[in-house]
């Protein structure tokens, strides 16, 4: 039997070097900022379980403060992190790693679970290392973004379909509806792909039969209304969720664009799978004479797993509102599509030169020498600067003199720098205003001519602001 745990220790050190040096320096992309601060506030009692958070001075629907942006229970877990660990600096980057583990444990569970030989399930760590080399997955998950809770769940509805087609009994069938719900519970419309699992079984699996589908199509479908309209029993949900319906998605589709076609998104796709798919395609020229013929379920299973892919990431042409990390949620399913192609080639390959993978030198060494250059890689990979370094420096100094839960005054364009605003709210509760003059006011020096009158005394000075004091 040919060792694994080397290939382990590889897959672990990319995952760390791709991974921990962003996570290990401060600042992240906009988005993860503001989930953080979020999720933060519901857990200091800022907000309820169905209505957020995210500044005091938000222009929210019907003229509250709410955060309509996302469906509620995507901030429920993250905030549970707070709750438990405490409003520090690095407890969404935790956050964030746990649910990049989570996912990773849920590719090796749904790899383990289909239908290949014993010594291929072993081999889990292929379809890891394929997942984790991809862009927008190393890059989501070091900024905290939704999109990293929700794979977890569609991985997790996937995960108990598959358990449903090799071993029919309801709870798994029932589980995967669950998850289905908690899934458009995170982020909306595009977490219902798994719904779709049995079309994609039926067009991947010749075996599998109309009336088979249909019988998954209705429990899958019938459960997961079920388990849906019960929230309707709840008003907060009702209209927490009627509201994001209609600021965010209706509103997202008849105004906001973000690319110029539709069709944008399939290059951006392409852009992210690209490296992924050349390697493959070299792997299978230099190793075709060694292959092992794959096995009838090795092919619908990765057929399977390519139509959920396109299931998970096409649908988002239906909108102009496109962003990449829109796709990690379908990475997953692409990769272990591409590690059932490769499974033919690699496996002859290692068991052609078992001799020296049972070697001293690969069993010892190699994961020494990997473990080493990781570590290495990684301390050379941490910023000198923080992401956002002079906003951050803005933020701790004007935090640390104003103190916090302030209202802060400041220019129309100043309250637009949402990554600023998103930054004073994330550490110190301080909500940036720009319709009332309050006590302080933060005085941009490339925008503004003179501070509003009443505001004389300059209490602290950067290269960009000042901050008066009434």
């Amino acid at each position: 039997m040919l060792r694994q745990n080397t290939f382990w220790v590889i897959v672990l050190s990319v995952f760390c070097v791709l991974i921990l040096p962003d996570l290990l320096a401060e600042g992240m992309f906009l988005d993860g900022i503001i989930y953080s601060a979020i999720a933060r506030n519901l857990s200091i009692g800022n907000g309820t379980l169905w209505n957020l958070i995210f500044i005091e001075t938000l222009s929210g629907p019907d003229g509250s403060n709410t955060f309509a942006g996302h469906p509620s229970p995507g901030f429920w877990i993250q905030a549970l992190f707070f709750m438990a660990l405490g409003d520090h600096a690095y407890t969404e980057n935790i956050y964030s790693l746990f649910t990049c583990i989570i996912n990773v444990f849920m590719i090796k569970l749904i790899w383990q679970t289909i239908q290949i030989n014993s010594m291929s399930k072993k081999m889990s760590w292929l379809p890891i290392l394929l997942w984790i080399i991809v862009p927008v997955t190393y890059w989501s998950f070091s900024n905290n973004l939704l999109e990293n809770t929700m794979s977890i769940f569609c991985l997790a509805s996937i995960y108990f379909y598959i358990k449903w087609i090799t071993k029919p009994q309801l709870i798994w069938i029932t589980l995967s509806a669950l998850f289905i719900i908690l899934s458009a519970l995170t982020k909306g419309p595009v977490g219902l792909f798994p719904l779709a699992a049995p079309l994609a079984n039926f067009i991947a699996t010749k075996h599998f039969g109309f009336f088979h589908f249909l019988r998954d199509q209705f429990y899958l479908l019938g459960i997961s209304l079920v388990f849906g309209s019960s929230l309707f029993l709840h008003p907060p949900a009702v209209n927490s969720l009627m509201t994001y319906l209609d600021v965010q998605i209706l509103n997202s589709l008849a105004n906001v664009s973000t690319v110029d076609s539709r069709f944008q998104l399939l290059s951006t796709l392409l852009a992210e799978l690209w490296y992924v798919m050349l390697s493959a395609a070299l792997i299978i020229y230099f190793v075709k004479k060694n292959q092992t013929k794959p096995e009838v379920s090795e092919k619908n299973w990765s057929n399977f797993f390519l139509i959920l892919g396109l299931f998970a990431s096409l649908p988002i042409m239906i909108s102009l509102k496109q962003r990449s990390f829109y796709l990690l949620p379908s990475i997953p399913f692409f990769s272990l599509w591409i590690a059932l192609i490769l499974r033919p080639y690699v496996l002859p390959l290692l068991l052609k030169h078992k001799l020296f993978f049972e070697t001293k030198i690969w069993t010892r060494f190699v994961p020494i020498f990997v473990v080493i250059a990781g570590i290495a890689i990684i301390t050379l990979r941490i910023p000198y600067e923080n992401r956002d370094q002079l906003k951050l420096e803005t933020v701790m100094l004007v935090g640390e003199k104003i103190g916090k839960n302030q209202l802060l005054s400041c220019s129309r364009n100043t309250y637009a720098d949402w990554s600023l605003t998103a930054y004073f709210q994330r550490k110190y509760c301080i909500s940036n205003d720009h319709l009332k003059l309050n006590e302080y006011y933060l005085y941009n020096k490339t925008t503004e001519v003179t501070p509003p009158p009443g505001y004389n005394s300059i209490i602290l000075e950067t290269n960009q602001y000042s901050l008066f004091k009434k």
